[in-house]
């Protein structure tokens, strides 16, 4: 029903593979959104942090599923960051504060230098229920970050499979995490292909010059 009016529209825009799919196809395109690409783009280290240091981002509501990666990561050696607030704060942080862990958790609260908490991180993980647009998962790439993800749009479209896992499992995301944190120059590679991907068509000025065609292309019609 929500998107009934929009197929009455000569083209619709869509920002996903999945959303693309609800739409005939000669009415759909498919634009990934795009952030500004400022950001200094240095290349994923080597285990520079022991133990491991797990970065996630986002909003803290019940669809971003961190408490699926606090459990993920419980008895695993690695450092795990949260970075966002919201009503889910008081929840999540009783989780961790009763989850027996050889690593650490913390939330880190509403941030400002996100890009920064990027570039220290070994990994960004993203453990969504669900999701439209990550644009997390797009500033990671755009920053060369190593990514895991659970099986959300737009992850699934542009990740190789070995790092998407299924969506509220916590083994599933546990035990790919230990096979890729053993073999750090491996997930690197992985992430070369997203890496360049992003670069064509996840910035701003591919987005803007996309959506322009695509408006020169309709009014041409």
């Amino acid at each position: 029903k929500r998107i009934a009016p929009f197929r009455t529209f000569d083209q619709v825009i869509a920002v996903s593979n999945h959303l693309a799919k609800q739409f005939p196809r000669e009415k759909v395109t498919i634009i990934y959104n795009g952030i500004a690409n400022t950001f200094f783009r240095g290349e994923a280290r080597d285990s520079p942090n022991t133990p491991p240091l797990l970065l996630a981002v986002g909003r803290l509501v019940q669809a971003k599923g961190f408490d699926v990666l606090i459990e993920a990561v419980a008895n695993l050696p690695v450092a795990l960051r949260i970075a966002g607030d919201g009503p889910e704060r008081v929840r999540l942080q009783s989780l961790i504060d009763r989850t027996s862990t050889a690593g650490d958790i913390q939330l880190l609260g509403a941030r400002s230098d996100v890009h920064e908490l990027m570039q220290h991180a070994d990994a960004v993980i993203i453990s969504s229920r669900r999701e439209g647009f990550s644009y997390v998962l797009n500033e990671a790439l755009l920053a060369h970050c190593r990514v895991l993800s659970t099986d959300v749009p737009v992850a699934n479209e542009v990740l190789p499979d070995r790092l998407i896992v299924p969506i509220n499992d916590p083994l599933a995301l546990r035990e790919r995490l230990q096979d890729l944190l053993t073999a750090p120059r491996q997930w690197s590679a992985l992430m070369q292909k997203p890496h360049e991907l992003a670069e064509q068509l996840m910035t701003l000025t591919a987005m803007t010059d996309q959506t322009i065609a695509l408006y020169k292309k309709v009014l041409a019609t």
